[in-house]
């Protein structure tokens, strides 16, 4: 077996962040099951793992996507607050709007377009206070240890109980919020394969799924364990020297 197939989907999306297309092209499940090897994920996929291994080979480098395991961890931060979250925001509000305005193509599917809008208001009520447990308790806690592996300085926070908990549970709610993602989906789907599909409504959907997959996909795959390893070497190892970037 190659290197590459024995690669989690999760190294390979985030040092091949060109990639990620591919990937949702085909099903393979980079984001909550990010720690499957490429070859078990084409499994669960029902995908040839040697096809996709030969199409990863063949894909175009993307100098416009960042590898977020090169960046420095304050600005993977920055980014997922100023940009990653406020584009989801924005897609979340816009689905909803379009879930709840009169049409006349949606009117005729009540019953799948309730089914959305039901599991969407899920989503959503799950997804807003876990953007708030982020912002404002664990990246400003990730930012106190960056400083402090900057200065070559003990926490001053209180961490005995360490991140993991609080990753662990950010974690569940990507994996419950993925599920009821996948749900609406399958119901979306099969109104867009319809001749009468309403676009508006399938525009909406699918940048909202995008934005929600790359949100999960740079916090589970990049910030959760880069944190819980930034963690480790300024609460638990001998400090190494002030200056050296995380």
């Amino acid at each position: 077996m190659s290197v590459l197939l024995k690669a989690s989907v999760g190294e390979i999306a985030v040092s091949r962040p060109h990639a990620t297309e591919l990937f949702d092209g085909v099903g393979i499940d980079y984001v909550c099951h990010g720690n499957l090897s490429l070859h078990d994920a084409c499994a669960e996929a029902g995908v040839d793992p040697v096809e996709i291994r030969r199409s990863l080979d063949e894909l175009p480098r993307d100098d416009r996507h960042k590898n977020w395991l090169e960046q420095p961890i304050r600005e993977l931060i920055d980014f997922l607050r100023a940009k990653r979250h406020a584009a989801l925001s924005t897609a979340m509000a816009h689905a909803v709007e379009v879930l709840h305005s009169p049409c006349e193509k949606c009117g005729r599917h009540p019953q799948e377009l309730a089914a959305i809008r039901s599991e969407f208001a899920g989503l959503v009520s799950v997804m807003r206070p876990h953007v708030s447990r982020e912002e404002r308790v664990l990246f400003p806690i990730i930012e106190h240890l960056d400083d402090c592996w900057s200065r070559g300085e003990a926490p001053t926070l209180n961490l005995s109980s360490g991140l993991a908990p609080a990753v662990n549970a950010l974690m569940l709610d990507h994996g419950v919020m993925m599920t009821t993602l996948n749900t609406i989906r399958a119901v979306a789907d099969d109104l867009m394969a319809r001749e009468d599909r309403c676009e508006q409504l399938g525009a909406a959907l699918r940048t909202f799924d995008r934005e929600f997959r790359q949100h999960v996909h740079l916090e589970n795959n990049v910030l959760y364990p880069r944190a819980v390893a930034l963690e480790a070497v300024v609460c638990h190892d001998m400090l190494p020297k002030a200056g050296t970037s995380a």
